[in-house]
């Protein structure tokens, strides 16, 4: 299976929530990463948009830090200004919110959030999230500094940005605000919307989890339901020999393990199986999340080919991650992993050290595979692993990681908030629509849940291989914008 890129994914550098789906995914994720930039460098983006411009705000670390407001520490937070499709009197800004990677201009270059800006006039901005990508100090990956990295601080800069944009550009209160934002970011973005009514008029939140939970065994359930989605191409066939697969993997013995699958070390401990085993199933919950097309087929559809290929289920999945890794050595050691957590070096690209710190601190989102559910892998991918890592890492203890969440949920309303003028997008292919709001909460509270459509696939710009639902879906969130902007 090749790791395919197309329009779903031009978001990719920011639209993507993972917690406990192993490095494979993370790998993955960097390639995506690399793949869309370099992609883009060959395009003719930036000729079309020329007058895209990068910009720093001088931020707080610490917004609610009063005693320190005249001295504060400070951080260079980046944005991006596209005025092409301005209508700068009465047009609306939107606000396209970073998340937990470093944030592209592409960002505000394409997809839908800027076909829509073409048609309602409006100035388009990207928010870079603190602590990633360019806006980060240069110690800024030591704990003294992480405390500064959640939500509310997030959500405080962009409460910043609006008065610094306010002034900058001139904007007046003809020019109404949207914020738009998918995964992570598209949580900010209804959480935008909620905390800050006097200052965004509507909001659009994609592939939004909004609602935190320490073990979320549903992740996995809709992995095994969009696997077996005929709609996909999934089949029982399919999730019959994957279940198998794995099944089997529990058969083996460390050293065919290793034979099997190249790993660059030993299996030496219960974690590094662990490891081992998260990394494998993190090949099918990345294609469940993305479900990218290519040559007119869904790569659940290819995935379920390649495991349904030979009537051997394990040799389908040995072939299947031998292709899927380039057949490069497995590494499967969790002390590597540990230390690749620890590590306070600067890189860009995605945040690994940072996203799994907001995820210990605030949100959990561990995908488990317990017993009483429909999850495909195996009971190993058990919530001991990340608390383990939390601890480890971050120093977060079990109880007070409960108690964070359940904060969290408290401060927002989790997935029966209380907002207005906020649109809840979400396809019944990505896992983590079941962490969001699926069904409309009032008439100014709208869900749109589009069938066949994965992870924030709404926010690209359309394409021929768009099924109905799909064009359907984008076209309900524009009517939408355009009767709260009348």
């Amino acid at each position: 299976m090749k790791v395919l890129v197309g329009t779903v994914l031009l978001l990719s550098t920011i639209c993507c929530v993972q917690a406990g789906l192993g490095r494979t995914f993370w790998k993955t994720r960097e390639r995506l990463l690399q793949h869309h930039h370099q992609h883009h460098r060959h395009g003719d983006l930036l000729a079309k948009f020329g007058n895209v411009t990068t910009n720093f705000l001088l931020q707080p670390l610490d917004h609610f830090d009063l005693e320190n407001a005249k001295d504060p520490l400070l951080y260079a937070q980046r944005y991006y200004v596209n005025a092409k499709y301005w209508k700068k009197e009465s047009g609306p800004v939107f606000l396209y919110i970073g998340g937990e990677a470093e944030l592209s201009e592409y960002s505000i270059m394409e997809g839908h959030t800027v076909d829509m800006a073409e048609k309602f006039g409006a100035l388009l901005f990207g928010v870079e999230h603190r602590f990633y990508g360019q806006s980060v100090n240069k110690d800024g990956l030591k704990m003294d500094q992480m405390q500064y990295l959640n939500s509310q601080q997030a959500l405080a800069d962009l409460a910043a940005f609006h008065g610094h944009a306010m002034k900058k550009y001139e904007l007046t209160s003809k020019n109404k605000w949207i914020c738009f934002g998918g995964s992570y970011p598209g949580a900010l973005s209804a959480w935008f919307r909620l905390k800050y009514p006097h200052l965004v008029h509507a909001a659009v939140a994609s592939s939004a989890p909004v609602k935190a939970q320490l073990n979320f065994e549903g992740y996995n359930d809709v992995v095994a339901a969009s696997f077996g989605n005929p709609m996909v191409g999934g089949s029982k066939q399919c999730t019959d020999s994957i279940r198998s697969a794995f099944q089997w993997v529990n058969t083996k013995s460390l050293k065919t393990l290793r034979k099997d699958f190249n790993t660059c070390t030993e299996i030496g401990t219960d974690n590094d199986l662990k490891t081992f085993i998260m990394n494998l199933a993190g090949v099918f919950q990345g294609t469940a999340q993305y479900n990218q097309i290519t040559d007119g087929k869904n790569e659940i559809e290819v995935i379920c080919m390649n495991m349904t290929k030979t009537k051997d289920p394990y040799l389908n999945l040995v072939n299947l991650y031998k292709e899927e890794t380039h057949r490069e050595c497995f590494d499967i050691s969790y002390d590597e992993y540990i230390k690749d957590l620890q590590n306070t070096t600067i890189l860009g690209g995605i945040g690994m050290r940072q996203w799994t710190y907001q995820t210990c601190q605030q949100f959990g989102y561990y995908q488990t595979c317990d017993k009483n559910t429909s999850c495909l892998f195996l009971p190993q991918m058990d919530l001991d692993y990340d608390l383990g890592l939390c601890e480890v890492v971050y120093g977060f203890k079990k109880m007070d990681m409960y108690k964070h969440i359940d904060f969290t949920n408290l401060y927002y309303g989790a997935d029966m908030p209380d907002g207005v003028r906020i649109i809840f997008v979400n396809g019944d292919i990505d896992p983590w629509h079941a962490l969001g709001v699926t069904k409309s909460l009032s008439s100014d509270e709208v869900a749109v849940f589009i069938k066949g459509a994965s992870h924030c696939q709404d926010m690209g710009s359309s394409e021929k291989s768009d099924s109905q639902y799909l064009i359907d879906g984008r076209q309900m969130i524009k009517d939408q914008l355009n009767t709260w902007l009348m």
